[in-house]
């Protein structure tokens, strides 16, 4: 009876070591994996390879071609960028610094530039030149969707996004601002109307009733800050009358009214450039507030 008694204590006493033990073994893998990976390397990211060594910011000529398209260039002057050529206009900076984050696109491999048939380069559908440094895009990776970019004699694999910046169309380069950030109107001309602002107030002739200050001011500044839809060369279209407006530095712009229904068309006369704004927009520029 008393060997009976005594055999569920060491029972117990066994299974209450093998546990401990069991325990111990792992506390002993969890801190051994916790230390493996404290002090293995940092992953390293697999896009490592450069494809140039240009800066943005010291960039001042941007070329593309396309089979059967006039060249577009763009040029940086005084800090700004113009499109240069088929047509003269200022540019959209966002769209031009879009085509120049290539320069810091990294690629997680590179092959010789040989057999380019293999890359779809021997036919190129674009190429970009950024201050002398030559970028031919290829066709797509069947798998990654990346596109084969061929630069001073290596071919790379970089996302498609990069083609899509530089294949948009010479009018969509062009700056669909009205005016430049520097040009601030300060005097309107219409037919039977001239708006003009002397020290911060506003006066009319001829002479009519007194005027909405702050109703001028937040009139003139959406002709400052106006937007097109489009903006494009000057292709066709009679003007229907003209109207000018003077700038804060003394130069005056002058304008025509190609259409105002059902979207405004500006000509903007010194830079040969059509503007399209939407019908609502369009009435509020060229029906100036009159009055309290």
């Amino acid at each position: 009876l008393h060997d009976r008694g005594q055999a569920p204590n060491n029972w117990n006493w066994n299974n209450m070591q093998s546990r401990n033990l069991l325990n111990l073994a792992l506390a002993l893998l969890v801190a051994g994996l916790a230390l493996f990976a404290y002090l293995r390397p940092a992953p390293q990211d697999a896009a490592q390879l450069k494809v140039s060594s240009l800066a943005a910011a010291q960039v001042a000529r941007i070329v593309i071609q396309r089979p059967g398209q006039s060249e577009l260039a763009l040029q940086k002057r005084a800090g700004l960028w113009f499109v240069a050529a088929p047509f003269n206009a200022r540019a959209d900076n966002l769209r031009v610094e879009k085509i120049l984050k290539i320069l810091s696109a990294k690629s997680a491999q590179s092959f010789a530039a040989t057999d380019l048939a293999r890359f779809g380069l021997d036919q190129s559908p674009l190429r970009l030149a950024i201050d002398g440094q030559t970028f031919a895009f290829g066709t797509q990776h069947p798998l990654s969707n990346e596109i084969y970019v061929a630069t001073q004699g290596r071919v790379y694999l970089l996302p498609p996004s990069h083609f899509a910046s530089a294949a948009a169309s010479a009018p969509d380069f062009a700056s669909k601002m009205l005016f430049a950030p520097d040009e601030n109107p300060v005097a309107f001309a219409f037919p039977g109307l001239t708006l003009t602002q002397d020290q911060g107030k506003w006066s009319r002739l001829p002479p009519g009733p007194d005027l909405s200050q702050d109703s001028l001011n937040q009139w003139a500044d959406e002709w400052r800050h106006a937007i097109a839809v489009i903006a494009q060369p000057y292709a066709q279209g009679k003007p229907a009358e003209a109207l000018s407006v003077r700038l804060a530095n003394g130069k005056t712009v002058p304008f025509q009214v190609l259409q105002r229904d059902p979207e405004l068309v500006l000509l903007r006369g010194d830079e040969n450039m059509q503007y399209h704004f939407p019908g609502a927009i369009g009435s509020r520029l060229l029906l100036p507030p009159q009055s309290h």
